[in-house]
């Protein structure tokens, strides 16, 4: 895995804490990988009580999958995403929503 063994943990410094001259940039050819925006999806994916290690590496892994087919702007949105606090994920939410969507085509909802 890519280092995110282990970020269910609670953090000692909380996130909102942590100086933005603290999280490192994210260089131009970083930001056109599939690599750098699935570790921000399974960053996001690690926040909650009750996430694994073995569901932040399933969602790097799934995310890693389905990213070969999305489209540069959106890999490069999703890869320049700073997070530093769950509230940061809809970034990559929002950076997403256009694949998510072509997703999402004829898949059918019961009631």
């Amino acid at each position: 895995m890519i280092g995110l063994t282990g970020c269910n943990k609670k953090a000692e410094t909380p996130v909102t804490d942590i100086p933005a001259a603290e999280i490192p940039a994210v260089s131009e050819k970083q930001a056109n990988t599939c690599d750098k925006a699935c570790e921000n999806y399974a960053l996001c994916a690690s926040y909650g009580d009750d996430v694994t290690a073995q569901d932040v590496d399933d969602a790097y892994a799934t995310c890693m999958e389905e990213c070969m087919g999305w489209e540069q702007e959106n890999i490069t949105c999703m890869a320049k995403a700073v997070i530093r606090q769950p509230g940061d994920c809809l970034t990559v939410t929002m950076c997403g929503l256009k694949q998510y969507q072509g997703m999402m085509e004829g898949v059918e909802f019961s009631d």
